[in-house]
């Protein structure tokens, strides 16, 4: 576990180091502009990936093979998807002159990278997963930024194009043949379409804490005022970053779990997880609180609020209680009430965003988005204790008693 944090902790140092230098050498306009491109671009990659990445999660357990074959068949169906997605975004983009064209390729590169990071999760390489996905792609734009800063975007789709490739040698020299290959799977079937559909409304809903909000505010907001609400985002992240750690060092084990029904020890890993996070986010607060006039050099800004920084961090809390949920909802057949409950999550953020913004400006995108968390998170934690899941699990422990 001391490498998976050691290394969760490279990549957020990497990630804080990007967004410094490119306020640095940019300014707060233009660092707002690139913000505002990549959140529009990490949108389109969830429409591009098409839910594969929660199929990814699910069958790559159950479907038996190679890793070169496994992965030559989620590729496959990952661009069965994405080139007409892709055609669409071009057309759309004819009308629409305000966008650089090259946002497509940044979708495109970080959609095929983000799908080799599941995988290498989904088989218990997370640690080589988070190294070539967060921390490699950072360290390349921090490298080209600081030599010329004029191309940032094209920085950015070779620094994930580079990232892909890097994670598919590194499974192909993991190429070990597993029992039971069906070679035929992987000729004829493809993923099936209803559920990537569910985890497609579910994914690009789920960036309404991220990037939709960012491209929400951006209608109401300066660009200046979008840089300074991308750093609140990248502070707090941390608490994201610290809980999906977390899921995704049990996350093979929950598979595994969810397949032979032993619903007592997922429980446990959940409360361990519970625990585990909120610790370590009340001691990352505190650090954060004691160095806070460094943390306002690091980002070259005069000022930043350290209450709006505590509100979005105590919307995490929330999240953590409703750690692995999705996973374990997703594979247990609760997808269609998941995509509801995220629908009401993304209408109720693009209303919240959109009023309290143009009221308090900053201010008020922060308190949007700390609604939002703890509204997303209340919805799974009330759906999984409905969800026969937890009502086998209360059955066993009251027989128990």
């Amino acid at each position: 576990m001391f490498i998976s944090l050691m290394i969760r902790g490279l990549s957020v140092l990497s990630s804080f180091a990007s967004t410094s230098l490119i306020i640095s050498e940019l300014g707060l306009h233009a660092s707002g502009e690139y913000f505002s491109s990549v959140a529009i671009s990490l949108v389109l990659s969830t429409v591009y990936s098409f839910g594969i990445n929660n199929s990814i999660i699910k069958y790559s357990k159950k479907i038996k093979g190679n890793n070169l074959n496994i992965i030559i068949f989620f590729i496959r169906n990952l661009l069965l998807t994405t080139f007409p997605f892709v055609i669409l975004s071009v057309v759309i983009l004819l009308f629409v002159s305000s966008y650089n064209w090259l946002i497509i390729l940044m979708g495109v590169s970080y959609a095929l990278s983000q799908m080799l990071q599941i995988y290498l999760v989904s088989i218990s390489l997370v640690n080589k997963a988070y190294l070539l996905f967060n921390i490699i792609p950072q360290l390349i734009i921090v490298s080209l930024v600081y030599i010329n800063k004029t191309d940032i975007i094209l920085y950015y789709i070779l620094s994930y194009i580079i990232s892909f490739f890097i994670m598919f040698i590194v499974l192909c020299l993991n190429n070990n043949l597993k029992e039971n290959d069906i070679e035929d799977y992987y000729k004829k079937n493809t993923l099936p379409f209803k559920e990537r559909f569910d985890f497609f409304q579910q994914d690009l809903l789920g960036q309404m804490f991220t990037s939709i909000s960012t491209i929400v505010i951006s209608t109401f907001l300066s660009s200046s005022d979008v840089a300074i609400y991308n750093i609140y985002q990248k502070l707090a992240s941390v608490c994201n970053v610290i809980i999906s750690v977390l899921n995704q060092i049990y996350l093979s084990k929950v598979i595994s779990y969810l397949m032979e029904d032993c619903m007592f020890k997922i429980f446990k890993i959940r409360q361990r997880i519970f625990v585990t996070s909120s610790l370590i986010i009340g001691f990352y607060i505190i650090v954060v609180s004691v160095f806070w006039p460094i943390i306002l050099k690091l980002f070259h800004v005069p000022d930043l609020s350290r209450y709006l920084f505590f509100i979005i961090c105590a919307g995490y809390f929330f999240v953590a209680k409703a750690n692995m949920l999705s996973y374990i909802l997703n594979s247990i057949g609760y997808s269609s009430n998941l995509r509801n409950y995220s629908y009401l999550t993304c209408f109720l953020g693009v209303f919240l965003s959109s009023l309290l913004s143009v009221i308090w400006g900053v201010d008020g995108a922060i308190y949007a988005l700390f609604f939002m968390l703890i509204n997303q998170s209340i919805l799974l934690i009330f759906k999984f204790k409905k969800s026969r899941i937890a009502q086998v699990h209360n059955t066993s422990a009251g027989t128990n008693d």
